[in-house]
């Protein structure tokens, strides 16, 4: 009836001892993580070889050991403080109380022994923060045996049963505020966005009644929520990293942020930081490899990413990253293999592994295999209609995949983009305007720049440059005030076409290559602006008569990976672009190579495209001569 006091207990001892300045103290999540890997989670006891493996994949220096008996009302809670390394015993604890209740004053008695068995003065001990436990989690001993039990549950993914053991909880206790914190979290890993955020409203509204390290954990989750709050999460998060500068839940959220504003090198420091700190977990591996593939470190990444996945060969993440890792490599049929693997390990991959084998099929220029493998999902389904757009758009068939796009429900932002690169304006205007509406009230900041530069593209294309000069200004002044300056890049590409339609080819170029300076290197399949920015400069420096540099960048186009997904007709365009330099530079073989090639890839584009009819003509002319 008292077993589950066996993880409750370590758990209010980390919460109690947690909250020390003076103490790093092995997290719940960490130690059941260890303990999972050891296959211990469940043992009722640990000999000395389990306590010295803990001990160093935790990097912890003392070990606290314990166990506790009842004799009819009174409980007995018997602990040794020893030497991880040697099993010495440093200290020996008995205490008694009467009831379950009594847990919590003997978890405060036991966190000050241990204090006072450590080189610190008393002055040091009094100073420490030190709050009585049931304020900082639940005097119900029935709300923590649910607590913990829950908590076990996340931990192992399960994160449905996670919540319905945390509604028991605050069924007996509505003021737990980290039982919210762990109920958002879970809703968080489900993808549940409104359950997430009513959960942590109520978790920051109670963080008062939690430990100051909990308090600042819940206020930097609760501000990370939206982006116009990020500003206060970095603030909660560092003042956290102040006082407990080695907390894995700081350095990593914390680090995702910078990452998520594309500030790559802070994140990169922030996970570094957590690995020194917790050499054996896998999330903080992760991220820096997510991060090292941002700045186009892919073979750093690839190492991390197959380095860690040899630590969890039961995880199918591993390889199905591996894979995400060697299509920006650009190593297409490896890639193949490693979803191969992902499939036999789990089936439940299929749709995620499904998607990226008809990338990979796409990028390689096998339209149909990748027609094959969008068509096994849904008619009505994103999936789906996303990867058949990309597919018609590679072919020239803007109409079909203008079709895929506008079926119910419209992939809104991509189908308004397509009807801007057509010609079909003021639809375009229309459904940049709808979407622009919808991010602002939803506070994604992302989202609103990206479709606030679509909008002066869609100006620019209308040649109404002067609305578009004030599309750009709005761009500059909304960017400036956030936290995303690296998406500036969105604002001197709009700069740069508004300067090259007033014939100012020089200063064009200067604000091309600024926004070609501050992209990431590809990692999300669904940005176009890659093959954009590498076309918008080729077009200024093929039009200030410099050949060479055109060249240059047209080919960047066709070294692109991931972002030739949604970008195809890029790809395409930069073989007719390619044939139109050579032929200016006089290179007749291969001016008549790139042109073969484009019209080749675009053999059933629609007829009315202006590239296609040149490069029949050029070609023509060019086989005559």
């Amino acid at each position: 009836n008292f077993n589950h006091w066996r993880s409750a207990l370590s758990d209010l001892l980390i919460t109690d001892l947690s909250q020390s300045q003076r103490i790093r103290v092995l997290s719940a999540e960490r130690l059941f993580n260890i303990l999972n890997q050891l296959n211990r989670v469940e043992a009722n006891t640990y000999s000395s070889d389990i306590l010295q493996e803990v001990a160093k994949r935790g990097g912890v220096s003392n070990v606290l050991v314990g166990n506790f008996t009842k004799a009819n009302g009174t409980f007995r809670i018997n602990a040794s403080l020893q030497n991880a390394n040697t099993g010495e015993v440093i200290a020996s604890e008995k205490l008694e109380g009467e009831g379950e209740k009594s847990f919590y004053d003997m978890v405060d008695e036991l966190t000050l022994k241990i204090k006072e068995n450590f080189e610190f003065t008393q002055q040091e001990i009094e100073n420490d923060i030190d709050k009585e436990v049931s304020t900082i989690t639940t005097s119900f001993p029935e709300a923590y045996k649910y607590y913990s039990e829950g908590r076990k549950l996340h931990l192992t993914g399960n994160y449905p049963q996670s919540i319905a053991k945390m509604q028991e909880v605050l069924d007996i206790d509505p003021d737990f505020a980290m039982a919210y914190r762990s109920l958002s979290s879970s809703y968080s890993n489900l993808g549940y966005r409104p359950a997430r955020r009513k959960a942590i409203l109520k978790a920051f509204e109670l963080s008062f009644k939690a430990s100051d390290r909990e308090r600042f954990i819940i206020a930097g989750d609760y501000y990370r929520l939206s982006e116009e709050t990020f500003d206060n999460a970095i603030d909660a998060y560092e003042q956290l990293l102040e006082m407990y500068p080695d907390d894995s839940t700081g350095l990593t959220n914390l680090g995702l942020i910078y990452y998520e504003i594309e500030d790559f090198d802070r994140a990169e420091k922030l996970f570094q930081q957590s690995i020194q700190n917790n050499a054996e977990g896998w999330i903080a591996k992760w991220n820096l490899a997510e991060t090292y593939m941002g700045t186009g470190f892919y073979d750093k990444a690839r190492l991390i990413i197959e380095e860690t996945g040899r630590l969890y060969p039961e995880q199918s993440r591993f390889p199905a990253q591996l894979a995400l890792i060697l299509i920006c490599e650009g190593k297409y049929d490896q890639a193949l293999g490693q979803l191969e693997r992902t499939l036999e390990m789990d089936s439940r991959q299929r749709p995620s592994v499904t998607m990226l084998r008809g990338s990979i099929y796409l990028l390689k220029g096998d339209f149909d295999k990748a027609e094959q493998e969008y068509k096994t999902f849904g008619e009505s389904t994103g999936q789906r209609r996303m990867g058949l757009a990309g597919v018609f758009l590679s072919k020239g068939k803007y109409e079909e995949a203008l079709n895929q796009l506008e079926s119910k429900p419209a992939i809104a932002e991509a189908a308004a983009y397509v009807n801007m690169i057509t010609g079909n304006y003021i639809k375009a205007l229309d459904g940049f305007s709808e979407i622009l509406e919808k991010s602002t009230d939803d506070w994604k900041y992302a989202n609103q720049i990206d479709v606030m530069h679509l909008i002066g593209l869609n100006q620019i294309f209308m040649k109404d440059l002067d609305a578009a000069q004030q599309s750009a200004d709005d761009l500059k002044a909304f960017i400036e005030s956030g936290l995303r300056q690296r998406a500036k890049r969105y604002y001197y590409h709009l700069m740069g076409k508004i300067e090259l339609e007033n014939g100012n080819i020089s200063s064009a170029k200067d604000f091309f290559i600024k926004a070609v300076n501050l992209t990431p290197s590809p990692i999300d399949p669904g940005l176009y602006y890659h093959p954009m920015f590498f076309s918008s400069l080729g077009q200024a420096y093929f039009q200030d008569g410099d050949l060479d540099r055109a060249q240059a960048e047209y080919e960047k186009i066709q070294s692109l990976t991931l972002h030739k997904l949604q970008a195809g007709d890029y790809y395409a365009k930069s073989y007719y672009w390619l044939g139109k330099i050579f032929q200016q530079k006089g290179e007749r073989s291969r001016a008549v190579e790139n042109y073969e090639t484009f019209l080749d890839l675009w053999k059933d584009a629609d007829s009315n495209i202006f590239e296609l009819k040149d490069a029949r003509s050029q070609l023509s002319s060019l086989n005559s001569y």
